[in-house]
């Protein structure tokens, strides 16, 4: 077991698919080859956008405006 270090999230509005949300971007990065760190990070940045809007989908306009978007 190990313990990684996450974002603590600005703004929670709805949690609603931040489950889901974290697990596709772990998957994806771990299968684009990206450490499991790594993906825990891409996990977390990406629930954390998705908990900062109503409803699990992230409207495309405002994903990269999200106060809890990771800088880029």
């Amino acid at each position: 077991m190990h313990a990684l270090a996450t974002r603590r999230v600005e703004r929670v509005v709805d949690t609603t698919g931040a489950g889901d949300s974290f697990n596709g971007a772990y998957l994806a990065a771990r299968l684009a080859g990206a450490s499991a760190s790594d993906a825990v990070a891409a996990g977390s940045a990406c629930a954390a956008t998705v908990i900062g809007h109503r409803g699990a989908i992230v409207p495309m306009e405002s994903s990269s405006r999200s106060p809890n978007a990771r800088p880029r």
